[in-house]
């Protein structure tokens, strides 16, 4: 069987053909990628949310419930004995969150929301409801988070102070109180660690 060899001119059409047809894809590829674009910014997210993930569909635990369950004790406080405010504080999160199933979390984040965490609610509402974690809501975190963390500075201070020496434990101690206090952290602990959960958490955006 011959088999035709297509001359310079020949190849050279079939190249511009090959070329127009991927241009033709790619101008569809480009459309698709902004119509949809356009469609996640006419969505309100916290209606979506709302919509899909809610306690009729799954077993949501509220915020405020979560927040309270969190443990911090004399052991894990060690990560930011460790590690420091930032980090230490997001391997507690990380163990604890470890044990839940990740639909069931009462707090989102998404690619196309940049650091923006949304909360599962009931907060001055009768209902439960998905809202955006707000500068209200940062405080209330922290308030209750460094509670736990200065409550577990204080049993860790009880269980090792007389074990010793009185001049080292003092600054251990004090050392161990800055990281436990954020004050290492020349930018905002309570920004740079919520920044921190949604850059751990964020998914793409399916609706």
């Amino acid at each position: 069987m011959d088999i035709q060899i297509p001359c310079n001119q020949q190849l050279y059409k079939m190249i511009i053909d090959l070329n127009s047809k991927y241009e033709t894809l790619q101008n569809d590829y480009n459309n698709i990628k902004k119509s949809i674009k356009n469609y996640e910014k006419n969505i309100d997210i916290i209606e979506f949310l709302n919509f899909k993930y809610n306690n009729n569909i799954y077993d949501l635990y509220d915020f405020e419930t979560f927040l309270r369950n969190i443990d911090i004790n004399i052991e894990n406080i060690d990560n930011v004995f460790k590690y420091d405010y930032i980090e230490g504080l997001s391997k507690i999160f990380d163990s604890f969150i470890s044990s839940y199933d990740l639909s069931s979390l009462p707090f989102k984040a998404f690619n196309n929301y940049k650091n923006i965490l949304f909360i599962y609610t009931s907060h001055k509402s009768d209902n439960y409801r998905w809202i955006q974690f707000d500068n209200m809501f940062n405080d209330y975190f922290f308030g209750i988070i460094n509670t736990k963390l200065l409550n577990a500075l204080k049993n860790w201070q009880l269980f090792n102070q007389d074990k010793i020496n009185e001049d080292i434990f003092t600054k251990i101690y004090f050392t161990n109180m800055k990281k436990v206090m954020g004050t290492n952290f020349k930018n905002d602990v309570k920004i740079t660690f919520k920044n921190k959960l949604y850059n751990l958490y964020k998914k793409d955006f399916v609706y």
